[in-house]
């Protein structure tokens, strides 16, 4: 999976809805705004501010999970819209509790496949609801927006469910009903494979062993690393497979040497004969020239001290922060929260007199003049 945009998550944002941000920004960036567009997400990316971005755009179908705890209605019935009474009409229908199945009406498809694997049988039961509604707010009417729900149940051979709860899968948008609930169960399934580039560019394209104080710098990291795993993907297709000492007797690997260019699949495949490649196509740069040997450091010479940064936590209320926050003894605050103030003022203190290398006693003596 080729990661096309990767950003920084700042403090006063939410993971899940930069991200979200993301696929609308890289839909408009990459002229797909009339084209039929399917995102997935797990269920942080079912939050109403998630769904208000999704429906921004016509042509985009948004499928995300949902939790087995939440609640949907149903379509207000033809009575329910015609009972007269004070104020606006009836928007939502009958309550669906996910995990009240008596809530439940006959959904509109049913569908039974075979998930059968190497070890094991099984059957995979996916029934669907469609124009289903969630509760919204006043700045996201989400009324206006139905889902279809699909509810996927994985049996044995005996009948019995492998897991505990169902998958609820929740697809919204204008084009939903373009997508059967066959379609929906194979596109979430397929939300795991951004892990395999995770676990790849950690073990083996250093992307969060970069350690930098500044910012930029390590923003400017997360968006190198991606481009060498996108030159790892353009290069499978011109390289051949190079078993490892221990894979050579494998069977996959006892064919000619002229069918190995068919068999790499993989980034780390693709990592072994990058070099050759390298070598083949070349670079435009110059030959390196020598241009004088620095001295270095001189002798006796001490930089500066880097300054203490203060440590921001997302969710806490006091954003000015600092090292001697997580040091507070919790006994003293419970006992005289005064303690604690003052410990953490001597200890601010005692670093910057550290930095600026004067001692308490001279600074004491100043103090008193």
């Amino acid at each position: 999976l080729i990661p096309l945009s990767i950003e920084r998550i700042k403090r006063n944002e939410k993971g899940n809805e930069r991200g979200m941000q993301q696929i609308a920004d890289q839909i408009a960036a990459l002229g797909l705004d009339d084209d039929l567009s399917i995102s997935v997400g797990d269920s942080l990316y079912g939050s109403e501010h998630c769904r208000s971005i999704a429906s921004n755009n016509k042509n985009l179908v948004h499928v995300f999970r949902i939790s087995n705890s939440r609640n949907l209605f149903y379509q207000p019935t033809a009575d329910e819209l015609a009972t007269k009474g004070v104020g606006r009409k009836k928007t939502y229908g009958s309550k669906m509790d996910l995990s009240d199945p008596t809530t439940y009406k006959e959904p509109d498809s049913f569908v039974v496949l075979d998930g059968a694997s190497k070890k094991k049988s099984l059957v995979i039961e996916i029934s669907q609801w469609n124009n289903l509604l969630i509760r919204g707010s006043r700045e996201f009417p989400s009324a206006r927006y139905p889902v279809n729900l699909a509810r996927v149940i994985v049996k044995n051979e005996q009948g019995e469910s492998v897991f505990k709860r169902p998958l609820w899968i929740g697809v919204m948008g204008r084009r939903r009903h373009e997508v059967d609930s066959h379609r929906t169960y194979q596109i979430y399934r397929q939300r795991y494979d951004i892990e395999h580039f995770f676990r790849f560019g950690k073990q083996k394209l250093l992307l969060d062993s970069y350690q930098t104080p500044e910012t930029e710098h390590e923003a400017l990291w997360w968006k190198f690393a991606p481009l060498a795993y996108i030159q790892l993907y353009l290069a499978s297709h011109v390289g051949h497979l190079v078993p490892k000492p221990w894979e050579r007797y494998l069977p996959a690997y006892k064919v000619p040497l002229e069918e190995h260019s068919s068999q790499v699949k993989t980034p780390s495949q693709t990592q072994r004969i990058f070099e050759n490649i390298l070598e083949q196509v070349g670079t435009p740069a110059k030959s390196s020239v020598t241009r004088g040997k620095p001295l270095g450091r001189i002798a006796g010479d001490k930089p500066t001290a880097r300054e203490h940064s203060p440590i921001h936590f997302k969710g806490h209320k006091n954003t000015n922060c600092s090292n001697t926050d997580i040091n507070a003894d919790p006994e003293k605050a419970a006992i005289n929260p005064e303690v604690v103030l003052i410990d953490k003022l001597l200890n601010d203190i005692k670093a910057k007199l550290k930095l600026a290398k004067i001692t308490p006693q001279a600074f004491a003596e100043k103090l008193i003049l």
